[in-house]
């Protein structure tokens, strides 16, 4: 490289040719401009054009939150230094909701109204499945293996040692929080003001309960038998995911619980089926709740779904999705209300919404993933969430059909005794003296 490209008398420490930091290289043109310049973020870069620039990994842990000097730098100092057919690469890792490599897709900081960037993500897991041996990874082997790894492992037959596989991503998830996964391993956006606050989502999860049928009395769940009431939601596709929630509504307390999830990988019309009916005869629900969009419609006619729905004691009920989905009163945005509030830092335990363990189940972790990156008119995969959507709208249905007359406030801080001992006063009585 120095022989045939250096400059003359080749490489010295104190030259100024080439540097720790720049390289030049012999070339017809007379510019003075470094052939090659390397400087940290925020830097000063040497002459009036370039043809090519890469950022690399440029926003950390300790200046995520530096975003707004981090753009200015990029369209005064960088964008300015390409010439008419130069090109700027953004190489990085998501660090925290709001960074620089979210901030460079919001149009609002271009005079155009539309990002001039193109974008690709590359999650760590392209597929799921219930088996982690079953998932495909984006970077299952490597050339070298892990530093200290066992010596035993051996290279396959490409001589390639195992590196982020299924079960190695499997094991480092459930090292880290959901929001931590979407954000750092899937590069998902995670929003700070998220429609489904993580910490509420999570604080929604009873890890006592694993998922299957409410059995009264049984440490995890409800103390006795409610007013219940069971919706399957089903949002059906014949390409992506078909995804299928259970939940129960207790028609006197209004808590929603979430019995089972199940995200359906490449899913067919017999796939469906027999999940439709394992569901029937597991937990036996009161109705079935699907989407008719487009090809869906098809369930709708299907008489032998029909029949076998209606010998199972099963309603049909048919939705159809448009527009009122992104309603924030009506839509899927409504329904984060049920997963309770924070103060400050604190989840209050509020929640009407109750979701079983994660454990042993990629469905429910889906749905927790998706809920906690959904957002209007979002991109990602919402499949888990749609079914969830279904569910709810049919629960206010039974719900509103149920008279409830609540006789007083609800105190978290009440003991069950203190609540045995309150009663009601008849106001004409008390004001004529009958109660001291």
């Amino acid at each position: 490289m120095q022989a045939v490209y250096g400059s003359a008398g080749g490489w010295k420490e104190d030259a100024d040719t080439w540097k720790a930091d720049r390289i030049y290289l012999s070339r017809d043109s007379t510019e003075k401009d470094p052939t090659v310049q390397a400087l940290g973020v925020g830097g000063q870069i040497t002459g009036a054009r370039s043809n090519l620039i890469i950022l690399d990994d440029v926003v950390t842990t300790s200046n995520a939150h530096e975003w707004e000097k981090q753009l200015l730098w990029l369209q005064r100092d960088v964008i300015t230094r390409l010439g008419d057919s130069g090109k700027l690469l953004i190489v990085g890792t998501r660090i925290a909701s709001n960074d620089l490599y979210r901030e460079i897709r919001n149009p609002e900081h271009w005079t155009g109204g539309k990002t001039p960037f193109t974008y690709m993500s590359m999650p760590a897991v392209l597929e799921y499945d219930d088996d982690p041996e079953k998932w495909i990874t984006l970077w299952p082997k490597s050339n070298l293996p892990w530093e200290g790894s066992d010596e035993g492992i051996l290279p396959d037959e490409n001589g390639l040692y195992p590196k982020w596989n299924g079960p190695a991503l499997f094991r480092r998830r459930s090292e880290v929080s959901p929001s931590a996964w979407a954000l750092v391993y899937q590069q998902q956006d995670i929003q700070e003001d998220s429609i489904f606050p993580p910490a509420c989502v999570q604080g929604s999860v009873n890890r006592m309960r694993k998922r299957g049928k409410l059995k009264p009395g049984t440490p995890g769940h409800p103390a006795e038998q409610g007013q219940w009431y069971t919706i399957m939601g089903l949002d059906p596709a014949m390409s992506g995911n078909t995804a299928a929630v259970i939940m129960t509504v207790d028609r006197q307390t209004r808590k929603r619980y979430i019995l089972d999830v199940e995200n359906m990988q490449e899913p067919t019309p017999q796939k469906i089926q027999k999940l439709i009916e394992d569901w029937c005869e597991k937990y036996r629900p009161h109705e079935l709740r699907i989407e008719i969009n487009a090809h869906q419609k098809a369930y709708a006619l299907d008489e032998t779904l029909r029949t076998y729905l209606a010998s199972m004691g099963v309603k049909f009920s048919s939705q159809f999705t448009g527009k009122n989905k992104w309603d924030t009163s009506f839509g899927v945005a409504a329904i984060s209300g049920l997963f309770g509030t924070m103060r400050g830092t604190t989840f209050n335990h509020d929640n009407l919404m109750e979701l079983p363990s994660q454990d042993g189940s990629e469905g429910v972790k889906a749905l927790i993933q998706q809920l906690i990156t959904w957002k209007p008119d979002t991109k990602g995969k919402t499949d888990c969430v749609m079914a969830l959507w279904f569910c709810e709208l049919r629960a206010r249905e039974v719900i509103g059909t149920t008279r409830i007359t609540q006789s007083h406030i609800p105190n978290k801080w009440a003991t069950p005794r203190q609540e045995a001992t309150r009663y009601m006063v008849n106001v004409n009585d008390y004001e004529f003296g009958d109660y001291e």
